[in-house]
């Protein structure tokens, strides 16, 4: 890497080497039994470039053959986009990211997890059929740049992933978590599992119109998505978000309270760097429902005319990989915990749908802040009381509107996650009032 960085440097204004090996291994069980293990390792490097006209440039590999990728890279930047970025060089501290657990977990105690879970349900529930994924991701990151950076990290992820299947085949109820070190889902969790798939037997419709909506963590994703959309410094350069010079403004209740926290520990993003080797930062983003700051990688930071937030990553919505070009996207991004317990917000409602699974959360214009959510997983809420599974209903509203009406926010953080990949953390919230278009006539 040192010679690739070096021989490159005799071409160029600036370069970086950012090398990366990566093991995952998941472990799946369909219907309670184990059907699949899935090992794979990758490693690969990636070369960027700011060429003498400060044009940026990119190539991929597999391998170190220097001249090709230096090549490649250098014709990249002369087609590519001119930028005022300067590669970072400053220390940063120590987090909590690589659990040796982890790392050193076999597929054999993987399984032996796997059907401990599956055993204990099945004591509950004796007809409950169950899809289970245990994985564990290992990744070893090391980048060097012109001005002088030299680090390199591990980082691991243990992520637990299940759902029953109802009578006609198709999921249920779904739980999920993922951390960076090695955790176990208790028995009083697996009842509340088992607990919500039984209610699933009873069926619900609802009619069009207003209810009381309760946002499990599970279906929190598009809302989120959708706010750091909006705070995301490439759109906020762009001027296609509402949240454009708005900082310091109220934007949401006073119980909202947002943080990208890549120092969060054990936190599924969290990283001592992001991808560009900036230092990662805790960055309050809003703050008793005030907008406090915007996210940046380098380049959307210097076109701000700020530094970057830490927030330059290789990953987006729907893909990562060493060949991405790094912009700004999330680390763990935090929805604080509030005061209320969960059987709180239900005892306050008198109609109205606990969400637990959405579908189509990726979909609609997301700057703008708007969601129509097919309600996948939702409970019925009467009088305080949760009788069972609605069907065929969706949700839908501006989070714009949404995030300042919220009345409640729960105690405890449990991750969320966006179309493929983990995105951050966060408790239920109870809205009252939201739209919703049943089937019942």
């Amino acid at each position: 890497m040192e010679k690739l960085l070096k021989d490159a440097l005799t071409k160029t204004k600036q370069a970086e080497v950012y090398w990366v090996e990566e093991e995952t291994l998941p472990i799946k069980f369909n219907s309670n039994q184990i059907t699949r293990i899935n090992g794979k390792k990758i490693r690969g490097v990636c070369l960027r470039v700011i060429d003498k006209e400060s044009r940026l440039g990119i190539a991929t590999a597999t391998d170190l053959d220097r001249e090709d990728l230096i090549n490649r890279a250098l014709l990249s930047a002369r087609y590519g986009d001119k930028t005022e970025i300067k590669f970072p060089n400053e220390k940063g501290s120590e987090v909590q990211c690589y659990d040796p657990k982890v790392a050193n977990l076999t597929a054999e105690e993987m399984i032996e997890q796997g059907q401990s879970m599956l055993n204990t349900i099945l004591e509950i529930d004796s007809t409950i059929k169950c899809d289970l994924v245990l994985s564990k991701n290992i990744q070893k990151v090391k980048i060097l740049n012109s001005s002088g950076l030299d680090i390199n990290y591990e980082r691991t992820n243990f992520t637990i992933s299940i759902t029953s299947r109802g009578e006609d085949g198709f999921g249920e109820f779904s739980d999920f978590d993922i951390y960076s070190k090695h955790f176990v889902f208790d028995r009083s969790r697996l009842e509340r599992f088992v607990y919500y798939h039984q209610l699933g037997k009873k069926k619900f419709k609802v009619k069009t119109g207003k209810m009381d909506i309760i946002f499990n963590p599970g279906a929190m994703w598009p809302l989120l998505y959708r706010v750091f959309a909006g705070v995301n410094g490439m759109a906020v350069n762009k001027g296609i978000t509402p949240l454009k010079d708005r900082l310091g403004e109220e934007i949401f209740s006073p119980l909202i309270n947002i943080v990208d926290d890549p120092t969060y520990p054990w936190g599924l993003g969290t990283t001592p760097y992001d991808d560009e080797g900036s230092v990662a930062r805790r960055t309050s983003v809003v703050e008793n429902g005030i907008l406090k700051s915007y996210l940046f990688d380098l380049d959307s930071a210097a076109r701000y005319g700020t530094i970057s937030t830490g927030n330059g990553f290789k990953k987006t919505l729907f893909d990562k990989g060493i060949d991405q070009q790094p912009a700004t996207y999330v680390s763990n991004f935090i929805l604080l915990p509030g005061e209320s317990t969960f059987d709180q917000m239900v005892k306050t409602i008198k109609k109205g749908i606990i969400v637990n699974q959405v579908m189509g959360g990726h979909t609609g214009n997301i700057l703008a802040g708007e969601f129509g959510l097919n309600i996948g997983s939702g409970f019925l809420v009467e009088n305080g009381e949760i009788k069972g599974k609605v069907m065929d209903a969706m949700v839908s509203g501006n989070i714009y509107d949404l995030f300042k009406r919220v009345t409640m926010v729960g105690q405890k953080l449990q991750a969320t996650q966006a179309v493929f990949y983990g995105f951050g953390y966060t408790p239920a919230i109870l809205v009252p009032e939201l739209t919703v278009a049943g089937s019942e006539k």
